[in-house]
């Protein structure tokens, strides 16, 4: 059972975490909110959205850029994967191949009319964000830029911790 800390610096931290609870999901709340994207490109779900946004930036290694390795960035079911990549090699967002080594996997890949679709999809994101951002001071501006650089270091560390108590991995393949 968890016991309450005693010391200040405890209680702190204490308090801390429980804002964070708080007041971290509000965010992934606030860009998860946005079902669908009309745009000049094109309009796309918010799964398709994300499944481009990892392509665009690379953040999975190149090996990994298949419907299996996106249903374990994502931490869904393969079958949503897929659904969601069929909409976008339907509209022309991605292009599947064949792995040249093993013919089961699929590679995916980002087409042009993707990345213009993705970065506008950003720019909505980002022009909500700046608006928000605009009665914020150049001081908590400075402060907020380390709290987010901290916020990805725990983020990270949670991501460690969840792995010692799942099986679901924020994008390690099974092995």
């Amino acid at each position: 059972m968890f016991e309450l800390p005693v010391d200040e610096q405890a209680q702190s931290r204490l308090a801390l975490a429980r804002s964070m609870l708080n007041s971290l999901p509000r965010f992934g709340q606030w860009a998860e909110s946005v079902r669908e994207f009309d745009t000049p490109h094109g309009t796309i779900g918010y799964r398709q959205a994300a499944i481009l946004w990892v392509l665009r930036y690379e953040l999975l290694p190149s090996d990994e850029m298949t419907p299996t390795g996106f249903a374990h960035f994502h931490r869904v079911q393969p079958s949503v994967v897929t659904r969601a990549l069929a909409k976008l090699e339907q509209g022309g967002y991605v292009t599947r191949m064949i792995d040249a080594h093993d013919t089961r996997i699929s590679r995916i890949a980002i087409t042009p009319r993707g990345t213009a679709i993705s970065v506008h999809i950003e720019q909505l994101y980002l022009d909500d964000l700046i608006c928000a951002l605009g009665p914020v001071s150049d001081t908590e501006i400075d402060t907020l830029r380390q709290s987010v650089a901290t916020l990805n270091s725990v983020a990270e560390r949670l991501d460690l911790l969840r792995l010692g108590r799942t099986r679901r991995a924020s994008h390690a393949p099974e092995p």
